[in-house]
């Protein structure tokens, strides 16, 4: 999904994506840990759903 189709996907699923958050029984994905290198051997931890990676 593309940055500028996510107001017509909002527009049409919101109901639904709202009604979890609204009524408290939202439960978040667990995220994967992963480490990057930044810089010269400096590692930093980089967190990012399972559901968010690329194919």
């Amino acid at each position: 999904m593309t940055v500028g189709e996510l107001p017509a996907y909002l527009k049409e699923h919101w109901p639904a994506i709202r009604a979890p958050l609204h009524d408290g029984n939202y439960k978040p994905q667990p995220v994967r840990r992963v480490e990057i290198t930044e810089g010269v051997g400096r590692r930093t931890a980089a967190r990012h759903s399972d559901s968010a990676r690329p194919p």
